[in-house]
């Protein structure tokens, strides 16, 4: 079988609290990835969780690390980057639904824009209100 390298590394920090809200935001992933070959990260502080067990499979594609950072968001994301092999890195949130063609235009801008070395997406409410994330990058 022939290694495929994956255009996107989808970096996600579980929530303990909402054990559950991986199954929806990683079922509307998986149903926007069209021809984008994703390699999916699961950092969770809690890895012998029941509903993390049930997860892997549910989804055996997916990579699950213990959090190594505690309470640090900042450190459980460094993990899960040196773990991540995809031509491009992404961050997520598990209360996120990604949209309809978001993955390939992000991977078509970035790989359009190779000097961009970070991306944003417009984030919008269930109500369809645009979320106040959007801001001007700060100089060096």
């Amino acid at each position: 079988m022939e290694n495929i390298e994956p255009d996107l590394a989808v970096c996600l920090l579980h929530n303990p609290a909402r054990p559950e809200g991986l199954f929806p935001f990683l079922d509307a992933l998986l149903a926007q990835a069209d021809t984008v070959a994703l390699e999916i990260i699961v950092v969770a502080g809690q890895p012998e969780h029941p509903a993390l067990a049930r997860l892997e499979r549910a989804f055996p594609e997916i990579t699950i690390l213990e959090s190594s950072g505690g309470d640090q968001p900042a450190k459980a994301r460094n993990h899960a980057c040196r773990l991540a092999t995809a031509r491009h890195l992404s961050f997520w949130d598990e209360t996120i639904r990604p949209q309809p063609g978001c993955l390939a235009a992000l991977v078509r801008f970035l790989d359009e824009n190779p000097e961009a070395g970070l991306a944003s997406p417009r984030i919008v409410d269930p109500e369809g209100m645009v979320q106040p994330s959007v801001r001007s990058a700060p100089s060096l």
